[in-house]
């Protein structure tokens, strides 16, 4: 196990994976995200986002993703209100703003990248009634690894590269 200083354990960035159809769902997401949320700060390239892995076959037709990181540090134990937060903002967007889009909260600490659900899985943790919490990659020897629950869309070549980057943007900014 690498050493972790004590406020490594406790804290971490917070992203949301926004996945859409069409640029106007993700403008619009983007929009109610920064005035409801808060502000992002970094931003992936579009990722394709394979209809069987997060998202039911029925729901998206060829759906792109991006992965938006927010630059405030959190404590962990709030990670399961931001992602009651994040899905209350999906529901608005599909019911009010008639938008094809699902966000997926997560968050990135030293040691890993963790993603919250709506759906039991017997590797996800129950962070909220309702809400299930999955690690989807570790950081070992400073290297972004997926382990064998890992979506295929977390261990993309683009998705290793966002997530080693905001772990390097949480180290900057835990720094004393």
């Amino acid at each position: 196990m690498p050493d972790i200083k004590s406020n490594e354990i406790d804290t971490a960035r917070f992203f949301v994976i926004v996945i859409y159809e069409n640029e106007n769902d993700l403008i619009n997401s983007l929009s109610v995200i920064e005035k409801k949320i808060q502000k992002y700060d970094y931003v992936s390239p579009n990722i394709v986002f394979h209809k069987t892995a997060l998202i039911p076959v029925s729901k998206a037709n060829n759906p792109m993703g991006k992965i938006i990181s927010f630059p405030k540090i959190y404590l962990i134990k709030e990670f399961s209100n931001f992602a009651l937060n994040i899905l209350k903002q999906k529901n608005y967007l599909l019911k009010k703003k008639k938008s094809h889009i699902f966000l997926i909260p997560g968050f990135v600490n030293s040691y890993q990248v963790a993603a919250a659900y709506k759906e039991f899985k017997s590797n996800r943790l129950q962070i909220y009634p309702n809400i299930f919490c999955q690690v989807e990659l570790t950081f070992e020897s400073n290297k972004c690894m997926p382990g064998i629950y890992t979506s295929y869309e977390f261990s993309e070549n683009k998705s290793l590269a966002f997530f080693s980057d905001v772990r390097r943007l949480y180290f900057s900014s835990i720094q004393f």
